[in-house]
């Protein structure tokens, strides 16, 4: 419902001016509100376009996006990096040095000794490994029902907009 409400002149005569017309709304709307809570643009089914196809049958569309790669890689990189260089200095030490004379480290005694490391490796793995399933099935579910709760909550705040408007 909107008004149409006429200007004063410029000149301060005092009489109304056709050509200065404004459109005032009369009924405050509660837009902000309801776009806060609404989430259309989530499910708007856009269809693809020839660049959209090219893009989806290229190779390039498995590369990495360019900042969230970059906010990654500089998260992740010193210990990667870290745990890389460690792995290649044991496997050139292993491959060369010892070849050259070097000490031996990887001995058929120190294998034999590992083993029962091993050993006691394999047996509590595959608890640590069921203990670990059984957390991300319970945090899934106290996902999911967060996620049920806030859609009811979502579909209440709707409908008391709805009412209001």
């Amino acid at each position: 419902m909107t008004d149409t409400v006429m200007n004063m002149s410029s000149s301060g005569n005092g009489q109304l001016n056709t050509q200065d017309k404004v459109q005032v709304n009369a009924v405050p709307k509660i837009n902000a509100i309801r776009e806060w809570f609404h989430h259309e643009e989530l499910f708007i089914d856009e269809g693809f376009t020839r660049q959209d196809w090219i893009y989806h049958r290229s190779w390039r569309r498995h590369l990495p996006e360019g900042f969230a790669f970059i906010r990654v890689l500089h998260s992740l990189g010193y210990p990667v990096f870290f745990y890389v260089g460690v792995s290649l200095v044991v496997c050139v030490y292993a491959q060369w040095a010892e070849d050259a004379g070097a000490p031996k480290i990887f001995t058929h005694q120190n294998a034999v000794r590992s083993q029962r490391y091993y050993i006691a490796l394999l047996l509590t793995s595959f608890a640590v490994g069921l203990l670990i399933v059984f957390r991300t099935n319970s945090s899934y579910a106290r996902w999911w029902e967060a996620r049920t709760h806030w859609g009811g909550m979502l579909g209440i705040t709707r409908n008391i907009m709805r009412q209001a408007s």
